[in-house]
Formats: C-alpha cells, structure tokens, sequence
C-alpha cells in the first residue's frame, strides 16, 4: 500500500514532472474520481486540466500494475 509521498511520487514521475503541486493537483481529481466509483473509461474531461489528468491516471495506473501496489483510494 503507497502512502500519499509514494503516490505523489510515481505521479510526478508518470506526468514527467518535479512540481510536487501539480502532482498534488492530479492526486485531488483522480481521487474525487476514484471516491465517485469512477473508472477512466467511464470519465468524460470537462476541460483540459481534467484532460491531462486522465492520461496520468492511466499512467500511475499501469505504474500501480507494475509494482503490484494499491493506494489508499
């Protein structure tokens, strides 16, 4: 189970980021998105912020896979 330094960790690295904030930022959306029983398949972005969000989602996701770990969502 990652903890949330973990999660923003793979985070940032499936967004090629540094920015820990904006790491941060997707880790609130996907996690609304989770909490509402959400999939990616079934998210359609309002907006472009929403957008990017879902292409990192489905890539912490398949970093999740590949680590055979879950978050706390």
């Amino acid at each position: 189970i990652l903890d949330s330094d973990d999660v923003l960790s793979l985070l940032r690295d499936a967004g090629g980021t540094s920015d820990a904030a904006l790491a941060r930022r997707w880790q609130w959306t996907i996690s609304r998105w989770k909490n509402d029983g959400l999939r990616p398949g079934d998210i359609r972005p309002a907006d472009d912020d929403e957008q990017v969000a879902l292409r990192i989602w489905e890539r912490y996701a398949e970093r999740l896979a590949a680590y055979q770990a879950v978050d706390f969502d």
